[in-house]
């Protein structure tokens, strides 16, 4: 959100027509330093933020066979160059960034983009209580891996978010549903993911589904106000 300039009126402007472009540009200008002054203060300090922070680790690897990922990553490719952060700068970016900000509750979007790597995420959410992540659109990368999963799910369950990130049909509910909810094994949805892996169902409890289906989400839109002693 940017707050809108000014408009400049004929007597703001010394009723000039000539200076008015000029008069306009340096309104703009002020408006522009202003809104950076209320991001800052405002919107970084105290604001919930949703982002999106690079690829998963595959589209930053070699596109070949070592790529075990190479089926997704090769349509969505970070091509390597001069200026462009490789995947662990990119987390270790987004990590300064929620410690500089403390007061800002944070949402990364796609498990931080750290499914190659929960390990990683995990230490993040340990360190920063205002980190939370939400787990659209990578139920292809994860549900090949039901136990570290189920575990992940059961460790952070106060932190996930429940996201899809992969349209609105109701076949796409259905598969995340089946793979958060049941013990199924081994099936595929080739419709929705590109990968090769097969799918597991993490078996996770009602009360952890609670919290990543709502109640994490309302209690972030929603806290509970402080009372006075």
């Amino acid at each position: 959100w940017l707050p809108m300039a000014p408009m400049m009126s004929a007597s703001s402007s010394g009723g000039n027509p000539i200076t008015a472009p000029v008069d306009y540009i340096g309104a703009v200008g002020k408006a522009q330093k202003h809104s950076v002054k209320v991001v800052d203060t405002v919107q970084v300090q105290q604001a919930i933020q949703q982002f999106h922070a690079g690829e998963d680790r595959w589209m930053y690897e070699p596109m070949d066979a070592t790529n075990d990922g190479l089926m997704n990553a090769s349509k969505w490719r970070i091509r390597q160059a001069p200026g462009i952060l490789s995947h662990d700068e990119v987390i270790a970016t987004l990590d300064r960034a929620v410690a500089k900000h403390p007061r800002t509750t944070f949402i990364a979007c796609h498990f931080a983009n750290c499914c190659f790597d929960l390990a990683r995420l995990g230490r993040m959410l340990d360190a920063h209580p205002n980190f939370y992540t939400d787990i659209g659109a990578r139920f292809g990368e994860t549900a090949p891996i039901p136990r570290a999963m189920a575990k992940f799910y059961r460790a952070y369950q106060d932190r996930l978010l429940y996201g899809t990130d992969m349209g609105m049909d109701a076949e796409m509910y259905r598969t995340t549903f089946r793979i958060l909810e049941t013990e199924d094994e081994h099936f595929y949805a080739m419709d929705l993911f590109n990968y090769h892996w097969p799918l597991h169902g993490f078996g996770l409890p009602d009360a952890v589904l609670k919290k990543v289906y709502a109640d994490n989400a309302r209690r972030m839109l929603h806290p509970a106000r402080r009372t006075a002693p």
